[in-house]
């Protein structure tokens, strides 16, 4: 039983209430100054529309992860004169990635170019000496 009456006492309360609020003259027009006022006409401004592009952009903070990592090498050991790929750039096969700087080999070509020339002469004196 008090369930039925906590139900039937908001369906009429909303009933009653629904019908309070119609009526048959419409909205009151206001009276006195205020509706001179609100008879005036509003002058608006216009502008004509022109299209444009505007630039996005967007800053983020993250890490991107690459898809392929390779860890480049060398045979010989020198000292770097020239890096020619920056971290992060896209590389071809075969492109020249660093330069060596070239004193050293050089110098270690020009040692050994020497220790041949001595090895020869001293082969030249043996073969000399055995006949």
């Amino acid at each position: 039983m008090k369930d039925r009456v906590s139900l039937i006492v908001p369906v009429a309360a909303a009933f009653i209430l629904s019908f309070a609020g119609c009526s048959k003259e419409g909205p009151k027009k206001p009276e006195g100054p205020a509706a001179k006022q609100a008879e005036q006409a509003i002058t608006v401004k216009t502008a004509r529309v022109d299209g444009r592009s505007v630039a996005r952009t967007v800053e983020a903070t993250g890490t991107l992860n690459p898809w392929d990592e390779v860890v480049v090498g060398n045979d010989t050991p020198g000292t770097v004169d020239r890096i020619m790929a920056d971290l992060g750039d896209r590389v071809a096969a075969g492109q020249t990635l660093a330069v060596l700087d070239r004193r050293e080999a050089t110098l270690n070509h020009d040692e050994a170019e020497a220790g041949l020339q001595t090895s020869l002469k001293s082969l030249d004196r043996e073969k000399a000496r055995a006949l």
